[in-house]
């Protein structure tokens, strides 16, 4: 998973995406207030990059793609 999260981090900086870290702490919390279950994978993804806070909610990547910050509202 940590070669595809790479990928994923230098496609976006390319395209000057913002890349933010969560805490696993945080997303622990996410995962008890709002009764969610991140798989692991998910768990790593969001403690190295933290969705695309500066595009949510209204744009996407070069490809069309939006990934939601941890505990956005929906």
């Amino acid at each position: 998973m940590s070669s595809s999260i790479k990928k994923v981090i230098h496609f976006w900086q390319a395209q000057n995406i913002k890349i933010a870290p969560k805490a696993i702490e945080e997303i622990q919390y996410i995962n008890k207030t709002k009764v969610l279950h991140l798989l692991d994978d998910f768990t790593e993804f969001y403690s190295r990059v933290d969705g695309m806070q500066d595009l949510y909610p209204n744009y996407t990547d070069a490809e069309g793609f939006l990934f939601y910050p941890a505990g956005a509202s929906l």
